[in-house]
């Protein structure tokens, strides 16, 4: 009781005075805990946004790591496709033989360059011979 505020506890009586302190030391109880609770708060959010940072951080790095392997396995598959459309220019290409030329002859010509077409290959085939247009017509062929 040595905390009584001498010039309340005359006006207010010995028993008030002793109920208004402890009102006030509640009240500054109060004050820390709310402090108490208030740095506890921010201490549990920098914790968790520091680990969700850390994790956003090893999904990007992981992402970063597939998007790298796809564009090696994009730019082999590209390697791929161009030899791929070389081979079918080539052979898309040749003139159909003067003699008489069978089935297979004309057939592989003509798909290499439907191929070469379906493909999407940069790059112009020449246009069909009359040779080859007389053949894929007799032998019922589609029209290359």
């Amino acid at each position: 009781m040595d905390d009584i505020d001498p010039v309340i506890a005359p006006v207010l009586g010995q028993r008030a005075a002793s109920r208004l302190s402890a009102l006030e030391r509640r009240w500054e109880l109060l004050q820390w805990a709310g402090l108490a609770v208030l740095v506890t708060v921010m201490v549990v959010s920098i914790v968790y946004g520091w680990t969700a940072l850390s994790r956003q951080h090893a999904q990007i790095t992981a992402q970063a790591a597939v998007i790298s392997r796809q564009a090696a396995e994009l730019a082999r598959d590209e390697r791929r496709i161009a030899a791929v459309c070389a081979t079918w220019h080539t052979i898309g290409s040749v003139p159909a033989g003067r003699g008489g030329g069978s089935v297979l002859d004309v057939t592989v010509i003509i798909e290499a360059r439907q191929a070469f077409r379906g493909l999407g290959c940069p790059g112009h085939l020449p246009p069909p011979s009359r040779r080859l247009l007389h053949r894929a017509a007799r032998y019922r062929l589609p029209v290359p």
